[in-house]
């Protein structure tokens, strides 16, 4: 058995180890740690998450599962066990295990009650369960006001179904706490769209070009708001900067098609337009710009 100074120079080692890439040399400490005092909880957990952040999933599990059988208290290791479903792709599993917490969600520590909640939140948003994924991040922001990007992912959801007023005022108060939110500016330039309020629109996006230039979208939706302003001169470069970002981006085709309208253009609009939903068959902006297209030519 080791003695607690022993033990304390140990974890201090392999922390070093790590710090340098000598992972292998960690992994011995670590595990000798683990063999003479199987009760030190930072060595499971350390070590997990060394092979986590090496993609070495699978080691990673093991250590945690021995652990759920060597450690009192395990409520740190089922919410790894959980964040590494999500790594690999297993929701399902994921769900169960932070289901397991939340089961005594009174007892655990508050901040490892926020981040199950929050976690959750993100995985009932994957599986497109929009009412389950807004309740989780509401409690995650009633149990933390100042959690990263709580708000945000909460302004997502009212926008979705249409609750544009209540999204902006959680996004105003976001970017309060966080001015730097290039997500809180992108979602308030969709708010404003919303409401047809096209120069506060652009000024949001532009406020998210600003903090985050390689966003594709924010690119994009810049153009589609200049689209709106009539300076198509303008919206064609925001348009082409998207698709340099982005060749896939099937909106910005979609842009540069009702660009092309705006200019009388229809061979070059119906081209666009094509392109689009070659690449997604049911893109909506697509359809209706399709139908505007023959609404043109009728006339």
């Amino acid at each position: 058995m080791m003695d607690e100074p022993t033990i304390l120079t140990q974890l201090q080692l392999a922390r070093l180890y790590v710090g340098e890439g000598k992972f292998l040399h960690a992994a011995q400490v670590y595990r000798s740690v683990m063999r003479s005092a199987p009760f030190v909880e930072d060595a499971w957990l350390e070590l997990s998450r060394m092979y986590f952040d090496q993609k070495q999933y699978v080691a990673a599990e093991k250590v945690l599962l021995y652990a759920v059988d060597q450690l009192e208290h395990k409520d740190e290791v089922i919410f790894l066990l959980g964040r590494l479903c999500v790594a690999t792709g297993d929701r399902y599993r994921s769900l169960s295990y932070f289901r397991k917490l939340l089961a005594r969600e009174r007892t655990l520590p508050r901040r490892l009650n926020v981040l199950v909640h929050y976690n959750v939140g993100l995985l009932y948003h994957e599986k497109e369960q929009w009412k389950l994924a807004e309740h989780y991040f509401r409690k995650t922001r009633g149990l933390d006001p100042r959690f990263p990007h709580v708000q945000e992912s909460i302004a997502e959801l009212l926008l979705r179904r249409g609750a544009v007023e209540e999204a902006t005022v959680l996004l105003e108060s976001a970017l309060s706490a966080d001015p730097y939110s290039w997500i809180a500016y992108y979602l308030l330039g969709l708010a404003r769209s919303k409401s047809e309020e096209w120069q506060l629109a652009f000024e949001a996006f532009a406020n998210a070009i600003d903090r985050n230039p390689n966003e594709p979208r924010a690119w994009q939706m810049c153009g589609e708001v200049l689209l709106k302003l009539h300076q198509l001169d303008e919206s064609e470069k925001y348009l082409a900067k998207a698709l340099e970002l982005n060749p896939h981006l099937t909106e910005a085709i979609v842009g540069f098609g009702f660009l092309a309208l705006a200019r009388g253009d229809r061979r070059q609009a119906n081209e666009h337009f094509r392109r689009a939903l070659k690449r997604d068959p049911k893109n909506r902006k697509a359809l209706e710009g399709e139908r505007v297209l023959r609404r043109t030519m009728n006339q």
